[in-house]
């Protein structure tokens, strides 16, 4: 089970809770959880480490979710101001991220598959690291611009400022569960072998499963943990895809800036066995990825058939059932739409489209 399932249900909230105290108990706790990470850093001064930064990402996005979810009700300039900050903490540290992933997935991979491969390993790992010494300057900087001050003025400022008082917390969720499960449903039938396909589908089902943890109680207490197990397996699965297509995007790199600049310092023998190694751990990863996509269009099939998300958004779409208020989220899920915050399917015919294999560095923001 996912770890903020608990939070969800102490939050004790319902179809009927009012708008305003449902932004108060979901938003405020999602952005504390950010500035406790920020005055962590600014307290002990060190270089943040893999745990931190993981965190700090992922309480940046589930921020985000929150924000997104009833920014219809919430002051424009409030929520733009700490948008842009969370954004920009998240995407600053994504670099870092991908870095710490990718060399352990590359020391665990190669010890299992048994090969000769230590050189490639270690020039791989050393070439990571000192990319990740860069990133994390530019991570350092960001959050060195975040004032914890300013993220609890903007918090509490954001609380003052809620309209909709006739609005209640099963209308926000009628208005936009149902949108957020059919953009999942949209992206991830896609073919998950195109850089872009793939994107999309991760930041769906983050979208969604966030979402779903702030407000699972108030659709179906009971059913929350078997629609938030289903996101967290997809999401899981969605994951392991990914971080086979980065480390393949940079073990291509790696293999071609070899193969044309050479490196300095570095014999020609061993040059030439560091190359070896490269092109070896490329086809692990490629057959891996293929498999894995194989693998996860049998599956979706399989978790299309339980239902979780049709029960999930028919759910989402009754708690708005209520006389005089199923309008509302009607009305709210239109504006939504026509401002643009349901994603549409994604366009393969992009010229900038590439396969995995080809494909230079994804969306270090995701």
């Amino acid at each position: 089970m996912v770890q903020n399932t608990a939070r969800a249900f102490e939050w004790k909230l319902s179809a009927e809770t009012p708008l305003e105290d449902a932004v108060a108990r979901v938003l405020k706790g999602r952005l504390k959880d950010v500035e406790k990470l920020v005055r962590k850093h600014r307290r002990t001064g060190k270089r943040p480490g893999a745990k931190f930064i993981h965190a700090l990402r992922v309480s940046c996005r589930r921020a985000e979710a929150g924000l997104e979810m009833f920014e219809q009700w919430l002051p424009a300039r409030r929520v733009k101001k700490l948008r842009k900050r969370l954004r920009d903490m998240r995407r600053s540290a994504g670099r870092v991220r991908i870095c710490d992933v990718q060399s352990e997935m590359l020391r665990t991979d190669a010890r299992r598959a048994g090969g000769d491969w230590s050189a490639a390993v270690e020039f791989a790992v050393a070439e990571w690291r000192r990319e990740r010494s860069k990133a994390m300057n530019s991570a350092e900087k960001s959050l060195r611009r975040t004032k914890p001050a300013k993220l609890r003025k903007n918090r509490k400022q954001l609380f003052r400022n809620v309209t909709g008082d006739a609005v209640r917390l099963g209308d926000v969720v009628a208005a936009r569960v149902p949108v957020l499960v059919d953009e999942l449903l949209v992206s991830a039938a896609d073919d998950l072998r195109h850089v872009r396909a793939l994107h999309q589908c991760r930041l769906a089902t983050k979208r969604l499963r966030y979402s779903v943890e702030a407000i699972a109680q108030a659709l179906d207490g009971e059913s929350a943990e078997r629609w938030l197990g289903g996101l967290e397996t997809l999401s899981g699965r969605l994951g392991a895809i990914n971080d086979t297509h980065e480390i393949l995007v940079e073990l291509h790199c790696l293999v071609a800036a070899i193969q044309e600049y050479g490196n300095d310092g570095m014999k020609g023998g061993d040059r030439k066995s560091v190359a070896a190694g490269l092109e070896d751990l490329v086809e692990m990863y490629q057959l891996r990825l293929t498999a894995q996509c194989d693998e996860y269009r049998s599956w979706w099939q399989g978790f299309l058939a339980e239902d979780i998300l049709g029960t999930l958004e028919r759910t989402a779409s009754r708690a708005g059932w209520r006389e005089g208020h199923i309008l509302k989220a009607f009305e709210a899920r239109t504006h939504w739409i026509e401002n643009g915050k349901a994603r549409g399917k994604v366009n393969h015919a992009d010229p900038h489209e590439q396969q995995l294999v080809e494909a230079g560095r994804g969306d270090e923001g995701s």
